[in-house]
This record gives structure tokens, C-alpha cells and sequence, in this order.
């Protein structure tokens, strides 16, 4: 009986010693892994209040509304070559309040024939939420 006792004991422990080698194979075989592999970095979102801006001065929110005008203006006159705007300080710019300007002036431009024409514009370039520029423009072309 004690040889049958001996056996089951040896059996057991052999079990034992098998079942930790084998974790111990796979443990390795993970930290392994994972320094071949590490895992992805998460992005992290930053919140709207942490991307805090510095509001724009009047003379920045001047140039930008004039910018976003002009593009308009060339966007609708996009099928002639080239445009010349009439000077920056001869354009009419009113500020009639804190989020709006009106822009109003001429732009010349060369078709593809050669042919010079003026086209008077008015614009309303309104700044909205998220620093977006919307603007509304006119053109009145000469005949």
C-alpha cells in the first residue's frame, strides 16, 4: 500500500511540476510578447475647455473677414484668369457690429480673350461659433 501511496504522490507532484513548468513557459512567452509588441498608445481628447484661444484682435478679425471676402469674390468670378482688387485702404469697410463686417469695393478682371472687365462687390462677412467666417456677397458687373 505505502508503494501505491508513493505512486499516486509521485504522479501528483510530476503534475504539479508539469503544470508549472508549462505556466512558467507561457508567462515567458507573454512578457516576450509584450516587449516585442507593446501595447498602443491611447490617444487622449483634450476638452473644448483646454484648447482654450486667445480671441482675435479687431485688426486680426479686419484682415480675416477681408481675407474670407476675397475668396468668395474670386470663387465667383472663377471663370476669368486673373483678378486685381482695388488697394485694401480704398475699399469700404464698415463694422456694424462685433461679429460682422461689410466689405465693399471693385476688382478688375482679364478673361481669357484678354478682355478687362470691373466688378463692383459687396460683401457681409459674419464670424459664428468655432472661429468660422461665413460670408454673403454680391457682384454687379459693368456692361
Amino acid at each position: 500500500m505505502r508503494v501505491l501511496h508513493a505512486r499516486y504522490l509521485i504522479a501528483i507532484l510530476g503534475a504539479l511540476l508539469l503544470t508549472a513548468t508549462i505556466g512558467a513557459n507561457a508567462a515567458a512567452a507573454e512578457g516576450a510578447k509584450k516587449k516585442a509588441h507593446p501595447p498602443a498608445k491611447r490617444a487622449t481628447k483634450k476638452s473644448p475647455a483646454a484648447e482654450v484661444q486667445k480671441p482675435a484682435t479687431p485688426e486680426q478679425d479686419r484682415q480675416t473677414a477681408l481675407s474670407s471676402c476675397k475668396q468668395h469674390v474670386e470663387s465667383m468670378l472663377k471663370e476669368s484668369a486673373e483678378h486685381r482688387f482695388q488697394s485694401d485702404d480704398q475699399l469700404k469697410i464698415e463694422h456694424p457690429d462685433a461679429t460682422a463686417f461689410d466689405i465693399s469695393g471693385w476688382v478688375t478682371t482679364e478673361g481669357k480673350g484678354g478682355a478687362v472687365q470691373r466688378t463692383d462687390f459687396i460683401c457681409h462677412a459674419a464670424h459664428s461659433a468655432g472661429g468660422l467666417w461665413t460670408t454673403k456677397t454680391s457682384l454687379i458687373r459693368d456692361k
